[in-house]
């Protein structure tokens, strides 16, 4: 074999890598998606959201696909390589195709999360807070989600009580400003805990949209607020992955 045999034959073994990883992400695509055959899988998924980072990349590997595809071969060889840099990206979106990012993947972990019991005091978990720099924190009994005191609970008792925090005052003390539907500014909701991110990040959009702006997306095993917290997500944990 001589020196430029060997070349060629690397080039269009790349190539076909390449023709063959771009066919199994269009089947597995189709599939997923449930497309009509009509459709261009690729040219779907460069639309997703979830897909976003990868849009230009994708398109153009659909371009050299199509180029590939309709173009026969000059001397043996396939007039365009594709570089090993673009079957990895292949490879890549193949993967996030089978396995979608998770919640659990970024989620805060219940034991990372500052949280408190209705028996524990206001004060003391104001100041935590201000250390903290964090602007929530759940209120758990037996591992459930009972309420979430905020800004916005310090802000409206006041407001109606006409009262300052006392030194003494305990969670149990201002329940009806910590439950989960006492805050009309702030709204949370449940998800399993191995909910896709893009399910959950609909959530917010949605919400958005009607003016209903979720602070914490809560996260259990089957996504029921009788079950034991597990972890929790912003929309910020949720964007800083992506």
């Amino acid at each position: 074999m001589t020196k430029n045999n060997g070349k060629t034959n690397m080039k269009n073994e790349l190539t076909e890598m390449f023709l063959d990883k771009y066919k199994t992400l269009e089947e597995l695509t189709s599939r997923k998606y449930n497309l009509p055959s009509s459709a261009s899988p690729i040219a779907y998924l460069e639309k997703k959201k979830e897909f976003a980072s990868y849009e230009i990349k994708l398109s153009y590997c659909r371009d050299i696909r199509n180029f590939l595809s309709h173009e026969p071969k000059i001397n043996g060889e396939f007039a365009v390589t594709p570089s090993k840099e673009m079957i990895k990206l292949l490879d890549e979106v193949i993967e996030l195709v089978i396995n979608p990012p998770k919640c659990r993947d970024v989620a805060i972990n219940l034991n990372d999360i500052y949280y408190k019991s209705l028996d524990d005091n206001v004060l003391s978990s104001i100041k935590e807070m201000s250390h903290g720099k964090f602007s929530h924190i759940p209120i758990l009994e037996d591992g459930v989600v009972v309420g979430v005191f905020s800004k916005s609970s310090l802000f409206n008792y006041f407001v109606e009580k006409n009262k300052f925090i006392t030194d003494d005052l305990k969670f149990s003390d201002i329940k009806a400003y910590i439950c989960l539907k006492c805050d009309g500014q702030e709204h949370y909701r449940f998800c399993k805990y191995d909910e896709k991110i893009d399910v959950v990040k609909k959530l917010f959009e949605d919400n958005y949209k009607n003016d209903n702006r979720i602070s914490i997306v809560f996260l259990t095993n089957n996504g029921k607020k009788n079950e034991k917290l597990k972890g929790m997500v912003t929309l910020y944990d949720i964007l800083k992955d992506q």
